[in-house]
């Protein structure tokens, strides 16, 4: 649930940063100043330190939120060599070495690298055009087929930011914002009730109590702890152990006793259980 409201509150963070409806004019005029997109992108800042409730947590997410931006390729005067991330991830192309010798030679933005446009894709400038030293040129050299093969596309008429999963500045889901929030998250194998035991001939009340067992949901005196009561915690039967439901139906000596007893009454093999 904690991660389900996190993906809501980037889904409102995402509106109010892009929309345009009044809510987010709001936003954007209350908080951002009149800041352009690209000024709080790479300042990795949402600005005022201190605001609405909605706004204080709009700030525990924005980490998140900015991780995941991207810019869409249009000219490429607004997008930093090295720097700027892409929808394409272009910068994991370019070496660090040779972005930072581009930069000295006063190369920042994409457009730089780009020669002319053959229809929508982009030409690339030759490493004497640049210019480059010999070593730099064969590292231009490789950058360059690689990009061929990225098949880069101009798209839209400006270059602008965009949600780099879905590539798209109009909306996100919820259901993919909360999917990228537990893809690292372990993966529970989930133990699930056997449903024949729903249908099984007793009172209701016995089959809802098996669940209960099974959940690990019953009130014992754990449960209750853990709610902030306070009482003795001990195991009603044996009055030694802390009343857990795995110590009131497996572990306590009482407990055994009975299921000794059923072993017999009904001929099953009796074994120490741990579970259910």
């Amino acid at each position: 649930m904690k991660l389900f409201g996190k993906a809501l509150l980037c889904k409102s963070l995402f509106r109010g940063i892009f929309g345009t409806g009044p809510w987010s004019l709001i936003i954007q005029s209350r908080y951002l100043k009149g800041c352009s997109l690209e000024y709080w992108f790479r300042r990795r800042s949402l600005g005022l330190k201190s605001g609405s409730a909605i706004w204080n947590s709009f700030r525990k997410i924005f980490p998140f939120f900015i991780q995941n931006l991207r810019w869409r390729l249009f000219s490429g005067s607004s997008i930093f060599i090295g720097i700027d991330l892409m929808v394409n991830d272009l910068q994991l192309l370019i070496p660090e070495s040779l972005s930072l010798f581009l930069q000295s030679k006063g190369i920042f933005s994409w457009d730089k690298l780009i020669k002319e446009w053959s229809s929508s894709s982009p030409v690339w400038k030759g490493a004497e055009e640049l210019p480059l030293s010999p070593h730099f040129s064969q590292l231009w050299a490789s950058v360059v087929q690689n990009l061929s093969l990225k098949g880069i596309k101009r798209s839209g008429n400006k270059d602008i930011l965009v949600w780099g999963r879905t590539n798209s500045s109009l909306s996100v889901r919820v259901k993919d914002l909360y999917s990228i929030l537990t893809e690292d998250l372990p993966q529970v194998a989930a133990c699930l009730f056997p449903f024949p035991m729903w249908k099984v001939t007793c009172p209701l009340k016995c089959t809802l109590f098996s669940w209960l067992m099974f959940s690990n949901r019953n009130l014992t005196w754990e449960a209750l702890q853990n709610r902030g009561w306070h009482g003795p915690g001990r195991c009603a039967m044996c009055l030694s152990e802390l009343e857990t439901n795995a110590h009131m139906f497996f572990q306590c000596p009482q407990t055994l006793y009975l299921w000794y007893e059923l072993s017999i009454s009904f001929c099953f093999p009796h074994h120490v259980f741990a579970s259910v």
